[in-house]
């Protein structure tokens, strides 16, 4: 099914805009890997921030004004920290497909030549 598509692509659209296309998604999987790796390190960056202000919490009476606005403030950190997290699962479902989609092209195209197809148009 793969390769017939690969084929229909490449009569329809001609073999040079098909290998733009396949560029451009290597590109755009390029893009999604540091989206992936800048949302991982900004969540870990948060829950090492939250982690500092929990121990300063710690030091704090419990009663005072200023461990309710720190716990709070923690909260509000957290439920950032778990909407950063969960977007940050989007993307890597959305990098796993592409890079699917991407490795499923290469196949076909190694399926392509083997037939000898190779450089073909028509």
């Amino acid at each position: 099914m793969a390769v017939e598509n690969v084929i229909y692509k490449i009569q329809t659209e001609g073999a040079d805009q098909f290998k733009r296309d396949l560029e451009g998604a290597a590109k755009a999987q390029l893009e999604l890997t540091k989206s992936v790796e800048d949302s991982t390190k900004a969540t870990n960056e948060y829950n090492n921030a939250v982690n500092a202000r929990k121990a300063q919490l710690a030091s704090l009476d419990k009663e005072s004004q200023a461990y309710k606005e720190l716990e709070n403030e923690i909260k509000a950190a957290e439920v950032a920290i778990g909407s950063l997290a969960k977007s940050g699962d989007s993307m890597r479902k959305q990098f796993v497909e592409t890079k699917k989609q991407i490795e499923g092209v290469a196949f076909s195209l190694q399926e392509l030549e083997k037939a000898g197809l190779k450089n073909t148009e028509t």
